[in-house]
């Protein structure tokens, strides 16, 4: 891209400077190649844009499973945690009867 820029101006100098002798087709001609260098470079930068925000939607939606993924194992935890609590309230109270008794 460079060099068609570094062509153009070259021509466009030779244009300005009224030679008779510059070919306006062949700016024409670096024109359309400019636009099209152009065009592929934009094309590449949107190209970029999108896989990196595919990663980050993809890092999210990780980060939201982990954390959902987080979640289940505490429920889990939890749950466990109130059953064994009950079951030592039960034997507790089976303990107290019996020495009543």
């Amino acid at each position: 891209m460079e060099a068609l820029i570094s062509q153009f101006t070259f021509l466009s100098n030779q244009a300005l400077q009224e030679d008779r002798s510059s070919d306006t087709s062949t700016s024409e001609d670096h024109l359309r190649l400019f636009e099209i260098e152009s065009y592929r470079a934009w094309a590449g930068v949107k190209l970029i844009e999108q896989e990196n925000k595919e990663v980050q939607e993809e890092k999210e939606a990780r980060g939201t499973t982990v954390t959902q993924h987080d979640y289940d194992h505490e429920d889990y935890h939890e749950c466990v945690l109130e059953s064994a609590m009950d079951e030592l309230r039960y034997f507790e109270e089976e303990l107290e009867m019996m020495t009543q008794y």
